[in-house]
């Protein structure tokens, strides 16, 4: 016999389970093998139930049985996943002072929602350690390498996240549309594995400083300069902490700031000289003007195999970005070209100590901007840059007669000169000949209306090479006044604007290829 409470239990159950089978549902089409799956789920769960009441020899109940004209509902198998009720963590965020936490939500209709959820409740674990860092590391940080607050925060929380070990996914919630996780890390397990990373990291960096401190000879800056980089490079995500070990003699030290200021004193020792202070070039002809660097500690001794960078400050063109000094401590970059038009133009010299320690090895941006704020010499070369000379052989008549002065070519001229193309008399000193016929003819008289017409022909050739490298024209530009003189005249009128809409812009192009 069962017990009350096993009674009652069991036939609520019973219940549960005829209701779902009984419930009425919209009418729909299923599959008979989704229908029997279904079917024999609900007895499988019954019989689950029943089992955990019964006691060894109990017997279940006997359900009673169902007029034989009586027919069940189908159930409805519904396509989405039953939601269970939205966890406390989601609807308000936790505070636990033992913690740092993150809850991470996305979309389930992107891909890889489930990574992309868990990155996000990653990111505000590492924000909140982020903001625990203290606002004078912040500000020091900032005067140091010349970056915003913002970004420097930004650094501090993308290098955390990176870091990241540890943390515990404490729940996750789905609702159909929405994937929800919650991550929390402990903040003195966090604390003990960091304080150990830094340890490691300082040891480190404090050999490399060691080994560079004992290598100060003049002829070895460059090597000297690799390793006080070097050092920097196993504590560049704890830059904006305090790091302080204790040195042989027992002294003890803020290694980042020693590094850095051992740093700035061999840069201080670093000369850079350019070989050729103004050089005259071209503007968008080939060139090949070799530009030369002297790098040296002091006056003398030169700086071997160290990186320099050769970056336009002012207009753009070709040239090799970056070299390696020689024995000598030259550094010698190529210009092949100047792309714009500027009168004066600057190109700027500077040892890249990026390139130096190596830019793949510096995962910090941080550090990247540490080392680029650094007082490095430079040396400049400054580009007087000139257009082509141009010779322009023109002919322009009106009904047979050579008109002076000519109305085409005063404007052709005013157009190239516009953008620095310079001219010449001499046929042997120019870089481009233009050629220019324009002629006007006599069309018919209408009413007292005379109509005339120019054809017009342009061609540019190269003298270096003395090939046709553009030709372009228009006819039939078409003029109508009193007379056919006066005719042409309007012609040439519309012809004009047509060279400096239609045919320079072609001509223009040509020349600067």
């Amino acid at each position: 016999m069962y017990k009350p409470n096993q009674l009652i239990r069991f036939i609520s159950i019973f219940l549960l389970v005829a209701i779902g089978c009984s419930t009425k549902q919209p009418a729909q089409t299923e599959s008979s093998v989704d229908l029997d799956q279904q079917r024999q789920l609900t007895r499988q769960r019954g019989q689950q139930e029943v089992t955990e009441l019964e006691n060894g020899n109990q017997q279940p109940v006997q359900q009673p049985s169902k007029p034989a004209n009586q027919t069940t509902p189908q159930p409805r198998i519904s396509k989405k996943t039953a939601v269970a009720p939205m966890p406390d963590w989601a609807r308000v965020r936790p505070i636990d002072s033992a913690y740092y936490i993150g809850i991470g939500r996305a979309d389930r209709t992107l891909p890889n929602y489930a990574q992309q959820a868990k990155n996000r409740a990653l990111a505000e674990v590492a924000s909140e350690i982020a903001v625990s860092v203290a606002s004078e590391l912040v500000s020091t940080a900032v005067e140091k390498s010349g970056m915003l607050t913002q970004e420097v925060e930004e650094e501090i929380r993308s290098t955390t996240q990176v870091e990241l070990e540890g943390v515990d996914t404490v729940g996750t919630w789905d609702d159909n549309q929405y994937y929800w996780i919650y991550c929390r890390l402990n903040k003195l397990d966090y604390a003990n594995r960091q304080a150990e990373k830094v340890v490691n990291a300082a040891g480190l960096a404090l050999d490399l400083y060691q080994t560079a401190t004992g290598n100060t000879e003049s002829e070895q800056l460059t090597s000297l300069l690799s390793l006080y980089l070097q050092a920097l490079l196993p504590i560049q995500n704890y830059l904006t902490q305090p790091l302080t070990v204790s040195l042989n003699d027992g002294s003890e030290i803020q290694l980042q700031n020693r590094i850095y200021t051992e740093l700035q004193a061999a840069v201080g020792q670093m000369s850079v000289q350019s070989k050729q202070a103004e050089i005259p070039v071209k503007f968008g002809q080939a060139v090949s003007v070799e530009l030369r660097v002297q790098t040296s500690v002091g006056a003398s001794t030169p700086l071997v195999q160290l990186p320099v960078s050769f970056t336009f400050v002012k207009g753009s063109g070709d040239m090799i970005p970056m070299v390696t000094t020689n024995e000598t401590g030259m550094a010698i970059s190529r210009l092949s070209k100047v792309t714009t038009m500027e009168k004066i133009q600057i190109i700027v010299a500077k040892p890249d100590l990026v390139a130096l320690v190596g830019s793949d090895q510096i995962t910090s941006n941080y550090l990247r901007r540490l080392i680029e704020n650094l007082p490095i010499p430079t040396a400049r070369f400054i580009l007087q840059v000139s257009g082509p000379s141009i010779y322009i052989e023109a002919q322009e008549s009106n009904l047979g007669q050579t008109l002076s002065p000519a109305y085409i070519v005063p404007e052709l001229k005013k157009l190239l000169s516009s953008v620095g193309f310079t001219f010449t008399d001499n046929l042997t000193k120019a870089d481009f000949m233009i050629q220019l016929q324009a002629e006007s003819r006599s069309g018919s008289e209408v009413f007292g209306q005379y109509t005339a017409y120019v054809d017009l022909t342009v061609s540019v050739t190269e003298m270096k090479t003395g090939q046709e490298i553009h030709q372009q024209g228009a006819s039939d530009i078409k003029g109508i006044h009193l007379d056919y003189q006066k005719a042409g005249l309007k012609a040439f009128e519309t012809a004009r604007d047509r060279m400096t809409i239609e045919i320079a812009p072609g001509l223009l192009t040509a020349i600067q290829k």
